[in-house]
């Protein structure tokens, strides 16, 4: 009897397993709890089940430019991101995941369309409400072997009309979470530094602990804004500084990194290659494409001087044309209506000297002049395309800003130094760093020994020693980031600088030679 009911026992309980298994209930108990606690989990091109992404991958990839959010507000929105893969390590399979947090009305009928490369890879559906979504997109071997993946996002969709009154408000935004990244397979890990600075997002992160030796601080500032100066994005941080880059891991990235400022924008820059202004709109009414340019990120602070527009647009209903508006720094530059039925538009549009600053935005809006019956219709789904022949030309005047004067007289110099640093928090000596890439022009040198010309550091807490500076003989210049996001000043050291600053006290640099006089500085 004992031996029947042992039998019987073995027999449920593999039966149990059986249906266990075919059903896959155990994977969906998983996906359903991890769902509950951060939202719906969707995967596109894939068989595996969703298990962590991060559970087969050693290599993790963030995203360029992570500082900066990417939010897409309202419908149509579009958005891109840029993820970059590794060089010396090889990556044999990886999954790109997106994490989102949507913000949607009830009644809106819209996707977010994911596109790698300009080809479409998945979607996720607006849901009312505010919800967390995450979406896996296996990546291909084309993609694994390509040094940068360019991710588009696209919100489209149709919103709640009832009586209209909605047509005016934003119905959904979505935020792409930092948490985003690519899960990547590689055959060996990522040891090479400039592996390990790709996968913090083309990031150097700099260590900057409180025990770091004096005669350290100095060179880690002057070889961190020789590389700023190249354009790279560079941060020093105390937490985490045991696995950040030492002095070593900098000069080896400055040896191996181009002798030319590669990485700084010179004219001519195309517009629409890739990102968010790269391939097709569907959109109702009108779409704009937008473009922004620093000009401190500029090739010696020159300024473009003519905009060529080639865009295509879809074909209208009888009666109706296309207005073509394009505006810079919120201001009009050109404004065309094409012809009744073509569906091209070529312009060159000259850029005013005038209309610049040293932060530019130029944006391009193609609108219909279609009038759709009834007072709550959007009309036809309308499309339109930005052609990669788009962009920025021309070698225009340079443009002048507080920091010109400095520049010029550091230009007689073959070397600076970076002397005297003070006790400087890791977001200070970012804050020095990126200081002196802006200031020091690209042929003199940046040492960490005292030169003619010196730039001594100061800090937020150190303001008091300002009050010893020369203000008479006009030998030395201060320069600093106003807290209010302003262009850097570099002014004269004076009472009234001085004061101002201890009023709201920044980090920044003192300027100090007794050459300045020679080099005509004095005003």
């Amino acid at each position: 009897m004992r031996i029947i009911g042992i039998g019987l026992l073995a027999f449920l309980l593999t039966g149990a397993a059986l249906l266990f298994s075919s059903l896959d209930i155990w994977h969906k108990g998983v996906r359903k709890f991890t769902e509950t606690l951060s939202g719906p989990q969707l995967a596109f091109e894939t068989s595996a089940p969703l298990a962590s992404a991060s559970a087969a991958a050693n290599a993790v990839m963030h995203r360029n430019n992570a500082a900066n959010p990417i939010i897409l507000s309202g419908l149509p929105a579009y958005q891109s991101a840029v993820f970059s893969l590794p060089i010396d390590a090889r990556a044999t399979a990886g999954t790109l995941q997106i994490d989102a947090t949507h913000q949607v009305l009830a009644g809106v009928q819209g996707t977010l369309r994911i596109a790698i490369n300009n080809t479409r890879r998945g979607e996720l559906l607006l849901k009312p409400g505010e919800v967390r979504r995450s979406l896996r997109i296996d990546l291909t071997a084309e993609e694994l072997a390509s040094d940068r993946l360019v991710v588009s996002f696209s919100q489209v969709g149709d919103g709640d009309h009832a009586g209209c009154a909605s047509n005016s408000r934003i119905q959904a935004v979505t935020e792409v979470e930092t948490t985003s990244a690519l899960y990547l397979t590689t055959d060996s890990p990522l040891e090479s530094t400039r592996d390990r600075v790709l996968a913090w997002g083309d990031q150097i992160i700099v260590g900057w602990p409180a025990w770091l030796a004096s005669e350290e601080q100095p060179r880690r500032l002057a070889l961190g804004a020789e590389l700023s100066r190249q354009g790279q994005d560079l941060r020093f941080v105390e937490d985490g500084a045991s696995v950040a880059l030492t002095t070593d891991g900098l000069r080896e990235l400055l040896q191996t990194s181009s002798t030319d400022i590669s990485s700084r924008t010179i004219w001519p820059m195309a517009v629409a290659t890739t990102g968010a202004n790269a391939g097709i709109r569907r959109f109702q009414k009108s779409t704009s494409w937008r473009t922004r340019y620093d000009l401190d990120d500029v090739e010696n602070n020159v300024m473009p001087t003519t905009f060529d527009v080639d865009l295509t647009l879809g074909f209208l209903d009888d009666g109706a044309v296309w207005t073509v508006t394009t505006t810079l720094n919120n201001r009009i530059l050109q404004m065309d209506r094409v012809p009744t039925g073509q569906n091209t538009y070529r312009a060159e549009i000259a850029l005013p000297e005038d209309m610049h600053d040293k932060v530019n935005v130029i944006e391009v809006t193609a609108a219909s002049s279609a009038d759709v019956d009834g007072i709550c219709t959007l009309g036809p789904e309308l499309i339109a395309e930005m052609h990669p022949t788009s962009q920025l030309r021309g070698v225009g005047p340079v443009f002048e800003t507080q920091t010109s004067a400095v520049k010029s007289m550091l230009s007689s110099f073959t070397a600076v130094g970076v002397v005297d640093v003070p006790s400087l928090s890791a977001t200070e000596a970012t804050v020095v760093s990126g200081l002196i890439a802006k200031l020091v022009p690209t042929d003199t040198k940046i040492l960490p020994i005292r030169q003619t010309v010196n730039l001594l550091p100061f800090s937020r807490a150190d303001l008091g020693s300002l009050a010893e500076l020369d203000v008479t003989s006009g030998t030395t210049w201060i320069a600093y980031n106003p807290v209010n996001g302003e262009e850097i000043r570099a002014q004269p050291a004076s009472a009234e600088v001085i004061a101002q600053l201890q009023r709201t006290p920044v980090a920044g640099i003192i300027i100090q030679t007794d050459n300045l006089l020679r080099a005509g500085m004095v005003q």
